[in-house]
């Protein structure tokens, strides 16, 4: 299944934020696609930086075409705010249209997109633990590591593969 990975994941990717192994996984399992409205929103400013590496990468990925069904996209909109979830643009109906669409998945780190799951069809990605992914997840004794950690008197979780922390308690 391919996972369609909006603008503010490769930000926060190209700044090196805390998401960078999880979209890392997602590269090297060959899953990742873009749209050309999430590279209208990245490329310009790629150009500005003077990043034509990652321009040439990014315009390499799976590019899922644009079918915009406008009335669909108007019942999106009047769905959002019949259900009380404001302030959703156009071009981020458009995108869970896009994925809707096509099948795969989501993954943003708009939350505005998760109150949109239950709304409508869109699946977001979320990293779901299996036997594979327990073999990455990382034992750890330093804070910033992924793993477990006792800190304090206090059990912490931390993923490889998404950034997710959690606190398990008293040890």
């Amino acid at each position: 299944m391919q996972v369609l990975v909006d603008s503010s994941v490769w930000i926060d990717y190209f700044r090196g934020n805390g998401n960078t192994d999880r979209l890392d996984y997602l590269i090297d399992e060959n899953i990742i696609a873009v749209n050309d409205l999430i590279l209208a929103e990245l490329i310009p400013f790629l150009k500005i930086k003077r990043e034509h590496k990652l321009i040439t990468l990014l315009s390499s990925v799976t590019n899922l075409e644009l079918n915009i069904i406008w009335d669909q996209i108007l019942e999106f909109q009047y769905q959002c705010l019949k259900k009380g979830i404001n302030g959703v643009g156009i071009p981020d109906l458009i995108i869970a249209q896009n994925a809707i669409q096509n099948r795969c998945d989501l993954y943003s780190l708009d939350k505005h997109f998760e109150l949109m799951e239950d709304v409508f069809k869109l699946t977001l990605h979320k990293v779901i633990i299996t036997r594979s992914l327990r073999a990455m997840i990382l034992w750890w004794f330093a804070p910033q590591k992924p793993g477990i950690a006792s800190v304090r008197g206090q059990s912490r979780f931390c993923c490889v593969l998404c950034g997710y922390v959690t606190d398990l308690g008293d040890t």
